[in-house]
């Protein structure tokens, strides 16, 4: 079993169906790549179908958005890291079903989170909770 490290950031914003949180991410990749592996997570009712996008410095730097609704005892997680890239709804038996079948295909859904400060804005429903982690890295030479 891997063991993943990173920050798990709470929403900030609670008000209607608009939930944003704001992130920081120290990595640094000096060109290598672009972007920190993140996992999403979206627990509870959903009547909406949940979608985020990644904002930052006023440019969108993605979006995702999967075409489903959530109970409450249901949650959404998409994994963006590469050994393990998936789009699952897990129920509280511990069952779960892949949905990457049921992304927005004109989006790309599996997000990484940029280098320095951005904002996660996701449109849920209001009582939905959101986290986000992601893996903040170092190229070490």
């Amino acid at each position: 079993m891997t063991k993943k490290y990173g920050f798990i950031y709470i929403e900030s914003n609670n008000i209607g169906l608009e939930k944003a949180i704001t992130l920081e991410n120290d990595s640094e990749y000096y060109g290598v790549q672009s972007g920190s592996p993140s996992l999403v997570a979206v627990t509870g009712k959903c009547s909406v179908s949940p979608e985020w996008k990644v904002v930052q410095n006023g440019s969108i730097i993605g979006k995702a958005k999967f075409n489903l609704q959530l109970a409450d005892n249901q949650k959404l997680i998409v994994s963006s890291y590469p050994d393990d890239q998936y789009a699952r709804v897990y129920n509280s038996d511990g069952t779960f079903s892949d949905v990457s079948q049921l992304g927005d295909f004109s989006v790309s859904n599996y997000l990484k989170i940029p280098e320095g400060t951005s904002t996660l804005l996701a449109y849920l429903d209001e009582n939905a909770k959101l986290d986000v982690t992601f893996k903040e890295e170092r190229l070490i030479v």
